[in-house]
């Protein structure tokens, strides 16, 4: 994330409009305080189980390569999550402090990954 990004993600953020939505979260996978669903880690999960098989069936190298690597809200479009248009409403919402770390923390993921494919 950008430091513009994050300025502005900082000063658009609305403390009510997120209480709003964790009105909306009983019952749900998706984390009350940050407003971020663990689901989206799958995502990551998908490719790390793949990587692990590579030294066993190293056919598998061809399904890795053929992995990318999806936002956040574009996970939920295409997933099964029986909340995920919450997911995706609610981390429009996700306090800064934790949707800042989660970007970061997404975008290294991505980058080991791709690192691994290019070994």
């Amino acid at each position: 994330m950008t430091e513009t990004a994050i300025v502005t993600a900082r000063n658009d953020w609305d403390p009510q409009a997120a209480d709003g939505i964790r009105a909306r979260l009983s019952g749900t996978n998706i984390n009350e305080k940050s407003l971020l669903a663990t689901d989206y880690l799958n995502h990551f999960n998908e490719i790390v189980m793949v990587l692990d098989l590579i030294p066993d069936l190293p056919d598998c190298m061809d399904e890795a390569r053929g992995w990318k690597p999806k936002d956040y809200k574009t996970h939920f479009r295409d997933s099964t999550f029986s909340d995920r248009e919450l997911a995706i409403e609610a981390y429009d919402h996700a306090p800064p402090e934790y949707r800042e770390l989660f970007e970061e923390t997404v975008e290294r993921m991505n980058r080991l990954i791709d690192h691994a494919l290019d070994r």
